[in-house]
């Protein structure tokens, strides 16, 4: 933009002076007001960052992390299922047992010997099929498997009333019980509780009460109301559960392994 005006010459006249208006040069104070916020937060957060570091190195203890497994699980009262058979008196008499509670007899093994009345030959009673011997009765002996998978809140409600009867008794009459005959190799057990997801039929669980933990595969999967039913399946047990029919313990549901660092 130029402003023209007029001079005075030497000689007295005058002549035409051209002049040049620039703009205002920025004042460059609010520029390095803007850098020094920016010093000023990055020294504070390195200060912050080397007070970390001096109070870790000094003060604080350090954590370890260990190896370990996270679980989900849910409280559970299970029923118990096996193939079992009864195994009636042929007849009245006295019976003498030739092997304890939980021993394994094989197929056509000798059971015992029920006595008779004077005058009469023993019986011998053998084993139908190999299994585990035991000798308390408690009604639900007739509940196979194949009805446990079909109907298993039948089954959770009735193994949940059973009571487990005496031992058998040793002078018996004819149909009296004498022994049970329990399939060893697999057995079902009938649970349910509440939970949001349904685990799929043919999945790897858990299920441990006390010391003993054992592996066992979905059977059955089905979900009323807020509650889940399951059957789970096992091909081991330990003697003691032999003569249970309610356990109660902890269902795994999933595990996952890895590095644990506490918390504090």
């Amino acid at each position: 933009m130029r402003a023209r005006s007029r001079n005075r010459d030497f000689d007295g006249e005058s002549s035409p002076r051209t002049d040049f208006l620039r703009p205002p040069r920025p004042h460059p104070e609010g520029r390095y007001r803007w850098y020094r916020v920016f010093l000023t937060v990055g020294a504070l957060f390195l200060l912050w960052q080397v007070a970390l570091f001096l109070f870790g190195l000094f003060f604080a203890e350090p954590v370890p992390a260990v190896y370990g497994t996270l679980e989900e699980t849910k409280r559970v009262e299970a029923v118990i299922f096996r193939r079992e058979r009864l195994i009636p008196a042929p007849a009245a008499g006295r019976f003498l047992r030739r092997h304890p509670a939980g021993e394994r007899i094989p197929r056509q093994g000798l059971i015992g010997v029920l006595e008779r009345s004077k005058g009469k030959t023993g019986i011998k009673v053998l084993a139908p099929a190999a299994g585990l011997l035991t000798y308390t009765f408690d009604g639900l002996e007739d509940w196979s498997p194949k009805r446990v998978l079909a109907a298993p809140e039948e089954a959770y409600r009735a193994g949940r009333k059973s009571k487990p009867g005496p031992t058998g008794q040793v002078v018996l009459r004819r149909g009296d019980p004498l022994a049970r005959l329990v399939d060893d190799e697999r057995q079902y057990l009938v649970l349910s509780f509440s939970g949001d997801r349904v685990p799929e039929v043919g999945k790897r669980l858990m299920i441990r009460s006390g010391s003993v933990t054992l592996p066992a595969v979905v059977a059955v999967a089905s979900r009323r109301k807020d509650r889940i039913w399951l059957v789970l399946e096992t091909g081991w047990f330990p003697s003691e559960w032999l003569d249970r029919r309610q356990l109660a313990g902890e269902l795994v549901l999933d595990r996952t392994s890895g590095t644990l660092i506490p918390l504090r």
